[in-house]
Parts: C-alpha cells; sequence; structure tokens
C-alpha cells in the first residue's frame, strides 16, 4: 500500500491553524477561569464545563443539579468518556458565554480546535495521521494530498524524524 508524507509549511495558515487543536484547545478557559466564572454565573467553569467548535457550552452532567433543567437542550453529549448537557442558545448562562466569546474574538479559536474541521476546509483527503515534533506538523497518508502549504517528504526523513522523537523521550525519562 502507498503512502504519502509531508511536513506542514511553518508560515502557512495550516499549521497556523493546527495549533490550536494540538496546543491551545480550552487554555483561555483555565487562564481566565475566574472571569468567565463570574460572568457567566456559575463557580469554577472551567472545571466543569466544555464547548464544542460550534462555540455551544456544555457543563458536566455531575453539576447539572446547580442549574435549572430549563437551561438545557435534552439531548446529552459525550466527551472524553464524560456526559455533558448542552446550554440551550436562549439560556441567560448561554447568552453570558457567547458575549464573552465574541468581545474576546475566541471564535475563530474555538472552530479551529476540531480537527475534522480543519481537514475539510483544507480540503485533506482520506486517513491521516498527524504527528508533532518540535513544533513542526508531519503528515502520513494513504491518499496523496494537494495542498501548497504541506511539503511532500520521503519516508526515510518521518521515520527519521519518529527516532528523533523517540530517543528524546526516551532521554527524558
Amino acid at each position: 500500500m502507498t503512502k504519502y508524507y509531508y511536513k506542514v509549511e511553518q508560515t502557512s495558515n495550516l499549521h497556523r491553524d493546527l495549533e490550536y487543536p494540538f496546543f491551545i484547545k480550552g487554555q483561555f478557559m483555565q487562564d481566565r477561569n475566574e472571569e468567565i466564572s463570574r460572568l457567566v454565573g456559575i463557580e469554577d467553569l472551567a472545571s466543569k464545563a466544555a464547548y464544542n467548535f460550534h462555540g455551544g457550552l456544555l457543563i458536566n452532567e455531575a453539576y447539572v443539579d446547580e442549574i435549572d433543567d430549563k437551561h438545557f437542550i435534552k439531548k446529552e453529549q459525550e466527551l472524553d468518556g464524560r456526559i455533558f448537557k448542552q446550554f440551550k442558545k436562549s439560556s441567560s448562562y448561554f447568552k453570558k458565554w457567547d458575549e464573552f466569546i465574541k468581545e474576546n474574538n475566541l471564535t475563530h479559536a474555538i472552530r479551529m480546535q476540531s480537527l475534522n474541521f480543519l481537514v475539510f476546509v483544507y480540503g485533506l483527503t482520506g486517513a491521516i495521521e498527524f504527528i508533532t515534533h518540535n513544533d513542526t506538523f508531519y503528515l502520513e497518508t494513504k491518499t496523496e494530498q494537494r495542498n501548497k502549504s504541506l511539503i511532500p517528504i520521503t519516508e526515510r526523513e518521518l521515520l527519521e524524524m519518529k527516532l528523533e522523537k523517540t530517543d528524546r523521550a526516551a532521554i527524558r525519562r
């Protein structure tokens, strides 16, 4: 089976957008937990809540008894093995969250945290494995990719990178 190997050009928009799901995901909630919690009206929101890439605010079902059921949509969602309930867009909690997101220009950051969305936006196809090393992204795919942000590399280059990555991990232990 033929495989294709690529390195993502570091100055490209694709590289910038890949940083969101790999390095930035949810960081703003931790960094600004007190401010967001006070604004939304839920104590320690960062440890209780999550959000989807559409910007919807979700709360872990373990904490839903703190909030009236009328604020949630009926459908529950599973994330990382935990069950969450999503706030209705008409809910005062969601409106305050949405206001925070818009005022702080975080819509793009949230949307870019979905790898499926990124793959679609950048026209990548087929089964793709993303690998990171030294702030560089590599792709191993089963189908040839046609994106100007991707630099074709050889299987040997990819294997050398993986070996270097493994060696560094072994040294840290």
